[in-house]
């Protein structure tokens, strides 16, 4: 028997069946693949449709449809045209004059954004919930981070790699090796990891747990010598330099994702979201290590 809310409720829910959240996933490829998952189970929790707006630039170059299979992502995929993404979508900020200040409330009823508004929701995902069924109209979410709490199975469930990565996935991993764990050392512009997360760290893991062979995902050419020195025939690694602001790079990383998801535990930087997705997409317990917490 239904109550007075619950009924209120249902039909809140079901007026929203032909309105829509659009998700524009922002950052690097680890950031994106959070957000994606966190809009589609908020829509599908909500009663409405999801739209993915995918744009690539410089942090993740490449197409979503060229990493995943689309038809396991219950979404809408569109790759607008740059001036198009900076018309509409883009979060409001110097490059597009702020222009989406005046053209994002002529499209949608509300406008998140990580920079803007979007955190308050973030440790409250409940409020962004009945924010969302009490909205009339589209919903837009700009974000980079998981905003919306989603089962880890399901992030496995929409999340399927292509063929093309599949492959190339059997190619880093030597056709047949199977490292036992994955050691992800996350540098370059990355200044949480690098303070918290040092290189000698994992040298001391890899002396104390790593067997032969492990595998070694890194975006530091330098780190990849160090270690190749430090345990020398015990390395597998993916030999092309990593290369965020290429397609080829792209694909690349979302192979090496799979090869870690493949092992039996990762070992990951400091607040990096790279071992976390690994981690998700093959249900791996993920070590973070950290010191001077």
């Amino acid at each position: 028997m239904l109550l007075k809310g619950d009924f209120m409720y249902l039909c809140i829910y079901m007026s929203h069946k032909r309105q829509k959240i659009f998700i524009v996933p922002d950052g690097g490829i680890g950031n994106r693949l959070r957000a994606i998952a966190s809009g589609i189970y908020l829509a599908e929790n909500t009663g409405r449709k999801a739209v993915v707006i995918w744009h690539p630039d410089p942090l993740c170059n490449a197409s979503l449809t060229d990493l995943f299979i689309p038809e396991a992502i219950p979404a809408e995929i569109i790759s607008p045209s740059q001036c198009s993404f900076r018309l509409f979508y883009e979060q409001p900020r110097k490059r597009n004059l702020f222009i989406t200040r005046l053209t994002a409330p002529l499209r949608f009823s509300r406008r998140y954004y990580d920079t803007v508004n979007l955190q308050p929701y973030l440790d409250n995902c409940h409020l962004l919930r009945e924010e969302t069924v009490r909205t009339k109209g589209d919903i837009l979410i700009y974000s980079g981070q998981e905003f919306y709490d989603f089962p880890r199975s399901f992030f496995r469930e929409i999340f399927k790699v292509s063929d093309a990565v599949r492959r190339r996935a059997n190619e880093i991993s030597g056709n047949g090796i199977k490292p036992e764990i994955s050691i992800q050392i996350r540098r370059t512009d990355h200044t949480l990891s690098i303070g918290h997360s040092p290189v000698e760290a994992f040298m001391e893991i890899i002396d104390r747990v790593a067997p032969s062979p492990f595998y070694l995902a890194t975006d530091d050419e330098t780190v990849k010598s160090l270690i190749s020195r430090h345990a020398p025939g015990r390395v597998v690694m993916n030999p092309s330099p990593a290369a965020r602001n290429t397609p080829q790079g792209i694909l690349d990383a979302v192979a090496e994702l799979l090869v870690m998801s493949r092992t039996g535990t990762i070992y990951g930087s400091y607040a990096s979201s790279f071992p976390e997705i690994a981690s998700w997409l093959g249900d791996v317990p993920l070590k973070t290590v950290s010191t001077g917490l």
